[in-house]
């Protein structure tokens, strides 16, 4: 992120009826990579304010749905984020 701002997420997806998940492992750098790119040009404001998680939610449903298919994940939990 710019200047000095860092984001440290882990989150859970609890993925489709009979979808398995090596379907979406084998792309998690990928997936990593594509939420690296849109989550650095968010400002502070976007991932700490109000709606945040929604963004967040939004972001990673949308680098899952690019880079390993549509509907493999019913719901996503943020477990763990820190903006520093």
């Amino acid at each position: 992120l710019g200047g000095l701002r860092a984001v440290e997420m882990q989150v859970s997806l609890v993925l489709a009826p009979k979808v398995k998940a090596d379907r979406i492992l084998r792309y998690q750098d990928r997936i990593a990579d594509r939420l690296f790119q849109t989550v650095s040009q968010a400002g502070t404001e976007t991932l700490t304010g109000t709606g945040s998680a929604d963004f967040l939610k939004a972001r990673v449903r949308d680098a899952v749905n690019r880079e390993a298919g549509t509907g493999l994940i019913r719901d996503i939990y943020i477990e763990r984020m820190v903006v520093k």
